[in-house]
C-alpha cells in the first residue's frame, strides 16, 4: 500500500527533486553530503567564528553549510522561511547538531536559544524559522530549547540589502534578556538560520554574555 502511495506522491529531495527511497530523509545523499562538506571545521576554527572576534565574547561558532546564491543552501532556506517547511528546519537542525557534537568545540552547552523574531513578523509568518532549527539542534544535543528568555525589543528593517555597517547599526541594542527570568543554564547556544555579517548574532551575544557563556551556530554562512 505504501509503495502504491509513493508512486502517486513520490518522496523527493527538497534540494534537487531526485527520488528518495527513505521517507525519513528530506535530502538525497548527494545533496546532504554537499552541504556537510563546506567549511568543515573538525578540529579547527570555522570561518564564521572569525566574524565575532573583537566584537563579542563567544566560546565557539559554526555553520552547517556555505550559502551560495542559487545553490542548495539558498533553496532550502527559502523553503524554510517562506514556504512553511518547519520540518525542514528541524531536519537541518539535526544535521547541524550532529556537526556541533562531533567538532568537540561546544562542550558544556546546556540549552539552545533561537534568535527571536519581531512580534509582527512572527504573526505574519506564523513561526520562527530559527526556532525550528533550534529544536533540531536541541534534539541532537539532548538539551532544552529556551524560547522566552531572549526577546526582541523592537522591530528592525530588513537586513537583506544592507551593508555590513548598516546591519550593525540596525541590530544594535535590539535584543535583551526578559526581566525577572534567569535560566539555570550557564552555557547557551544561540541559533540562527544564516550568518552574513554576524550583526544579529553579535547583538544577541552581547545581550546574553554578561550572564552566560555563549556559543553560536547557523544553518548557513555567507
Amino acid at each position: 500500500m505504501w509503495a502504491a502511495f509513493e508512486l502517486v506522491y513520490p518522496h523527493v529531495c527538497l534540494a534537487c527533486e531526485r527520488l528518495i527511497h527513505s521517507s525519513a530523509q528530506m535530502l538525497c545523499f548527494g545533496c546532504e553530503a554537499e552541504i556537510r562538506a563546506r567549511h568543515d571545521d573538525m578540529g579547527g576554527v570555522h570561518p564564521a567564528e572569525k566574524l565575532f572576534w573583537g566584537r563579542c565574547a563567544i566560546e565557539a561558532a559554526t555553520s552547517l553549510a556555505t550559502f551560495t546564491k542559487g545553490g542548495i543552501s539558498q533553496r532550502l532556506l527559502h523553503q524554510l522561511k517562506y514556504q512553511g517547511m518547519r520540518d525542514l528546519g528541524v531536519y537541518l537542525g539535526q544535521l547541524l547538531g550532529e556537526k556541533i557534537r562531533l567538532t568537540g568545540r561546544f562542550t558544556g552547552v546546556e540549552a539552545v536559544v533561537p534568535v527571536p523574531l519581531a512580534r509582527d513578523k512572527l504573526k505574519k509568518r506564523g513561526y520562527n524559522q530559527a526556532e525550528c532549527v533550534a529544536r533540531g539542534v536541541a534534539r541532537e544535543l539532548q538539551v532544552p530549547v529556551i524560547t522566552q528568555y531572549l526577546v526582541k525589543q523592537r522591530a528592525t528593517a530588513s537586513q537583506t540589502k544592507k551593508g555590513r555597517w548598516e546591519r550593525m547599526l540596525n541590530s544594535e541594542r535590539v535584543f535583551a534578556i526578559k526581566p525577572n527570568l534567569t535560566p539555570p543554564e550557564r552555557h547557551l547556544l544561540v541559533i540562527d538560520d544564516v550568518i552574513t555579517t554576524g550583526a544579529t548574532l553579535t547583538a544577541c551575544v552581547n545581550a546574553l554574555s554578561h550572564a552566560h557563556k555563549v556559543s553560536v551556530a547557523s544553518v548557513a554562512y555567507q
